[in-house]
């Protein structure tokens, strides 16, 4: 039985001693790099700060859809949804209302 392409390759340098090394660096390499830009980079995203406030809700036994979402960059922060939890079931209601108000202006 023969094994081909990526994946023997792969299997035969990781299989000697010095591409095991190999490997273990560069595994290590880049789990440093991944812990960096966890620690030193900002989200990108207000999905972070939502889903972060929403577990810490979660966590005191109150609903995420009630809570009033705050610290969220304004340069990050969804327009007309600044304090909404907008993840099922609530998005349905929140959607609703943006188009009714939307098509009254």
């Amino acid at each position: 039985m023969s094994v081909r392409g990526f994946g023997a390759t792969a299997f035969t340098l990781i299989s000697d001693k010095n591409g095991r090394k190999l490997f273990l660096l560069a595994l290590g390499a880049a789990a440093a790099v991944r812990l960096l830009v966890i620690l030193f980079v900002p989200p990108g995203t207000d999905v972070f700060y939502y889903d972060r406030q929403a577990v810490e809700v979660l966590l005191s036994l109150q609903s995420p859809y009630l809570h009033h979402f705050t610290d969220i960059p304004a340069s990050l922060a969804t327009p007309g949804a600044e304090n909404t939890f907008a993840y099922l079931p609530s998005i349905y209601s929140h959607s609703t209302s943006l188009a009714t108000s939307a098509s009254v202006s």
